[in-house]
């Protein structure tokens, strides 16, 4: 199957609309979409059946699946609605006590952060967080950073990283990351928000102690779907922040089952969403073409606005998510990033993610394979136009 320009007519998007901001909220393969529709129809001809016998086979079989893809037991694993539903159960379930602390950083995602502040202040938790500046010279920088807070800071008895960053897409050296971690018997939780899809993952081998993930961001799978893996050692203490009928059930996979009547086949189109994976070549396939898409589009940037992209290492930059600073702007002006990209999207038709940082605009930028070169010349030429 050829992506870009043919590749299109399988999905919803505006074809008004150049849409370079994959990494916030995905468009559906067409193939998905209907097996979700099918879903929610068998739900209505039958919901009695539906809630009470058959979720619990499609979990399974679902959980099942995807152990494979993520290399791990499928006990444990569960879904759940999202990286800030599983943050939040993580949180709620790790044995820890008043006065111990957790440690986040700089890019910390802003839900994950709240969430942490939130149920800290509930559990008489501190927080600190990580300075950690641009540019980033080296991986080891980033480690010895670590080393030297957790090696001050006695306290701290659990550490959330990053595996791919969301405003600014740094790749965390995430297997060193949590080998330092559990050298220092450190409770490791790793927000994998676009971890899954956009890197290979074998969950066994990272070894950390919790890994949260969205699949919907970069599987082709619909918005309100979340991976969730907690080591064995926590399946007796683990239960959802949504308290239901099954809280405290095991093992603790039951509770994230059914927790309330809703509809849950965003959960249940992993199959549909590999269908279309397997039709389009393979994860690797899609990789390549997003990878050298995006280092071809910001390359065409980089030389038209005499800008740059953020400075971190190679080998610490997201595969299909970039950040590109913006040069200044004398006929456009705004207050703050979310007026940016309103004024923008109404101006050109143009979807990014726009973000400020060290007093200046910069676009965060995620493709995939309905993207082209193009798409980059028609942005590159509207914010020509303003100069």
């Amino acid at each position: 199957m050829d992506f870009g320009e043919k590749i299109k007519s399988e999905f919803l998007l505006n074809k008004e609309v150049i849409f370079l901001n994959h990494a916030a909220y995905p468009s559906l393969p067409r193939d998905v979409l209907e097996h979700r529709l099918k879903l929610i129809r068998d739900q209505e001809r039958d919901p009695e059946n539906f809630f009470r016998k058959r979720i619990f086979k499609m979990h399974k079989n679902q959980v099942d699946y995807i152990a494979q893809f993520v290399a791990t037991d499928a006990e444990n694993l569960c879904l759940t609605e999202s990286t800030t539903h599983s943050i939040n159960s993580i949180l709620m379930s790790v044995p820890l006590k008043a006065g111990d602390t957790i440690l986040l950083q700089t890019f910390t995602f802003s839900a994950t952060r709240r969430a942490t502040e939130r149920i800290a202040d509930l559990r008489g938790l501190n927080v600190i967080s990580l300075d950690i500046k641009l540019p980033i010279k080296s991986i080891d920088e980033i480690l010895n950073l670590y080393e030297r807070s957790l090696n001050e800071n006695p306290g701290i008895k659990l550490v959330l990283v990053d595996h791919i960053s969301s405003s600014v897409p740094i790749l965390w050296p995430i297997k060193q990351l949590v080998n330092l971690c559990k050298s220092k018997n450190r409770i490791v939780v790793v927000d994998g928000a676009h971890g899954p899809g956009q890197v290979q993952l074998n969950l066994d081998d990272l070894n950390a102690d919790f890994y949260t993930g969205s699949l919907y961001k970069w599987n082709f799978v619909p918005r309100g779907c979340g991976l969730l893996y907690v080591d064995k050692k926590y399946h007796n203490c683990f239960s959802n922040i949504h308290t239901s009928q099954r809280f405290g059930s095991r093992p603790f996979q039951i509770q994230f089952i059914f927790y309330g009547t809703r509809d849950y086949s965003p959960m249940y189109c992993w199959d549909s969403s590999r269908k279309f994976i397997d039709k389009c070549g393979g994860n690797k396939k899609i990789d390549e073409y997003n990878k050298t898409l995006l280092r071809n589009g910001w390359q065409l940037l980089v030389k038209a606005w005499k800008t740059d992209i953020f400075n971190v290492p190679d080998d610490m930059r997201a595969p299909s998510m970039t950040l590109i600073k913006v040069p200044k702007l004398s006929r456009f002006s705004a207050e703050n990033s979310v007026e940016f990209e309103k004024k923008f999207r109404e101006k050109f038709n143009i979807e990014v993610f726009a973000v400020y940082l060290y007093g200046e605009f910069w676009f965060r930028l995620s493709v995939q394979i309905y993207n082209t070169l193009k798409d980059f010349e028609i942005l590159r030429d509207s914010i020509n136009s303003l100069l």
